[in-house]
């Protein structure tokens, strides 16, 4: 359990950020907007933690990639469904 001067610390921070309680009936749903969907075949040189590869006592991995210069692995949407509907 919070403790309150982390309550605190928290409620301010919330403020902070422009987070008010008057206005949490707009948070009530989520909202999203898919700005953009990028597929890509992961395979050969594309940057990748795989499980072979990896020392004993090892796990949990997390790993962010940057996809700047990775064009040439890039999908279509096209490609994709193909993919799934079993016509590759």
């Amino acid at each position: 359990m919070a403790t309150a001067p982390a309550r605190a610390e928290f409620g301010d921070r919330l403020v902070r950020v422009g987070y008010l309680s008057e206005h949490r009936h707009l948070y009530d749903d989520a909202r999203y907007t898919v700005r953009r969907t990028d597929f890509w075949h992961v395979n050969g040189d594309f940057p990748r933690i795989v499980e072979a590869d990896l020392r004993s006592g090892v796990g949990d991995c997390r790993y962010r990639i940057s996809t700047v210069g990775l064009d040439q692995y890039g999908v279509s949407a096209e490609r994709v469904a193909c993919i799934i509907k079993g016509e590759a």
